[in-house]
């Protein structure tokens, strides 16, 4: 007999995101269990389809039917033993899901165990913040498909849609859904820092006003440059307090944060080997920029601050149009490390990410949406296999004629003392890619004299030693 569809979504974590995640499923015409251990919270929903439990067993009063269980809560929050008390109380064809940002090498972990013990458990990898949880997110999808199958509809309905096509997309086998949304952080760390550091350079230059530094961001959104990110940063750099007195970014304390998350895509880049210089260069910006005291101080001495001087109307837009160029440069070598990334550690970790469904869960709803996104996913329709998105012809063509404006500005940035920390990083990851003969002879040289590791020769085989 061939089971109803699950229609029931039970929402543990009614924070922020959870409650607008509940009133985005509510809103499908689904029925929504919330719990929450604050009363409060938990009676913030008003809705002829939503019930609420106090404690947490008493979902056995629901497990006659299988149900969807959706985790909104912060990864330190959620552990094994949670997880199996939850499943314990369900119906045995339930499914559970972990929304938070989980590390993905737990969610390996996760369905596989739950998996020996017959319980299906997915993670999934949510973003487009609080609006995108009302709204629609991106979800990246990992785990068993048969358990994704049991709750496509339900996926579908919740999720964000790009012409007519869903953007919860299943990426891949057990954590796959949590490795793709830690790589989507890292690029989106890096696109945040280039937008920072386009919006340094036009402001120092003396050149322009805030607003129309927002107004050229904005004429850029009718470009293949359109992207949320931007779209948000030029509303940003206009919003002026209420008394009209002043802009509300000049206001703001230069100091970044950051979740402990952020640091995970670096961390597994170094652990596989890969470089993704851009997206570390944007994680170090943060740190940089954290001690405000320690900044002080060094500037006291050095006296680094100076602005780059625009004396006419050509060099103004001369500077636009490069900060144009740099900005299309780094978005392209931002998303190819973190493309490089996932197809490295897809192989590693034998989680089959299927990089067209990534690329399409990110075509709205997500942090990093941007027209950028429609292209790449072409091109990978195209080239399943391709070893490196610099390797694409269409790419490769324009990458040709990004970099030589985009060095004229970084160049221009340093010696004005001014830090483009990605954009210089990108510009030096691209260099060494595309170096045939490099330094790094005289590395392996010196690994040989002083600890005897040995070196290889270019015109014979072998290992040898000085």
């Amino acid at each position: 007999m061939k089971m109803a569809k699950i229609d029931t979504v039970v929402v543990i974590g009614l924070g922020v995101m959870g409650k607008n995640l509940a009133l985005n499923i509510l809103d499908k015409k689904f029925r929504v269990i919330g719990y929450d251990v604050n009363q409060t919270k938990r009676n913030e929903i008003s809705h002829s389809q939503y019930n609420s439990i106090k404690e947490l067993e008493d979902l056995k009063s629901y497990n006659q039917n299988p149900v969807a269980v959706f985790l909104m809560l912060p990864a330190d929050k959620i552990s094994d033993d949670y997880i199996s008390t939850v499943f314990a109380l369900l119906h045995p064809e339930s499914v559970v899901i972990d929304g938070g940002n989980s590390h993905f090498k737990d969610s390996i972990r996760r369905v596989q165990t739950f998996a020996e013990r017959n319980y299906q458990y997915l993670g999934v990898g949510i973003s487009g913040g609080a609006e995108g949880a009302l709204k629609g997110p991106s979800m990246m999808i990992g785990g068993h498909k048969t358990s994704y199958e049991k709750l496509a509809h339900i996926f579908n309905e919740i999720g964000a849609s790009f012409e007519e096509k869903s953007c919860a997309r299943y990426v891949g086998a057990s954590g796959a859904g949590h490795f793709v949304k830690m790589i989507h952080n890292g690029i989106e760390y890096a696109i945040m820092q280039s937008i920072a550091e386009i919006y340094t350079v036009l402001k120092t230059s003396g050149s322009f006003i805030p607003l129309e530094i927002s107004e050229v961001f904005q004429s850029w959104q009718d470009s293949h440059l359109d992207s949320y990110l931007l779209r948000i940063s030029a509303e940003i750099i206009a919003h002026k307090e209420q008394n009209e007195q002043g802009f509300t970014l000049d206001l703001i304390k230069d100091q970044a944060k950051h979740k402990g998350t952020g640091k995970w895509v670096s961390q597994f880049a170094f652990d596989l080997g890969v470089p993704i210089n851009g997206i570390n260069a944007a994680l170090e910006s943060r740190f940089l920029s954290s001690d405000k005291a320690l900044r002080s101080k060094i500037d006291g001495i050095y006296n680094s601050e100076k602005q780059i001087l625009q004396s006419n109307n050509e060099s103004r837009q001369s500077l636009i149009q490069w900060s144009k160029e740099l900005l299309e440069l780094n978005y392209i070598l931002s998303f190819a490390q973190g493309i490089s990334l996932i197809q490295k550690g897809s192989i590693d970790f034998n989680l089959n990410v299927q990089l067209t469904e990534v690329l399409a869960a990110w075509m709205n709803g997500c942090i990093i949406e941007c027209k950028f996104i429609s292209a790449l996913l072409e091109i990978y329709k195209k080239q399943p296999a391709l070893e490196h998105l610099l390797l694409e012809d269409s790419i490769a063509k324009n990458v040709k004629q990004l970099q030589y404006n985009s060095r004229k500005l970084v160049a221009l940035a340093i010696s004005n003392h001014i830090p483009l920390n990605v954009s210089a990083n990108n510009i030096s990851y691209f260099d060494y890619l595309k170096t045939l003969h490099s330094s790094a002879n005289l590395i392996q040289a010196q690994r040989d004299f002083f600890g005897q590791h040995g070196f290889e020769r270019i015109d014979k085989d072998g290992i040898f030693h000085f």
